[in-house]
């Protein structure tokens, strides 16, 4: 594990000393660990937000079922039997 050291205003100092004393966080470490993960996690979901919102925006969706599969595969099988035949 690689050790950071940060400064910080004494305000912030106290608000993190406030935090420790509330018995939220062990110590300032763990506190700061937590609010990493918290922000790694609002990260991840403007990511998953930003996403969305293309698949969205990308036009008509297109029903994945069964008989979608079958049709797919059958047109697979049908180039790959043309794709041998001209090699052939």
């Amino acid at each position: 594990m690689t050790e950071v050291s940060i400064a910080v205003p004494d305000q912030v100092q106290d608000f993190i000393d406030q935090r420790l004393a509330e018995g939220a966080f062990a110590d300032a470490s763990e506190y700061l660990m937590s609010l990493i993960h918290d922000d790694q996690i609002r990260q991840t979901s403007r990511k998953v937000d930003t996403l969305l919102i293309e698949g969205l925006e990308s036009g008509l969706a297109t029903v994945v079922d069964h008989d979608y599969v079958v049709r797919k595969r059958a047109e697979l099988a049908d180039r790959i039997s043309k794709l041998n035949t001209n090699a052939a």
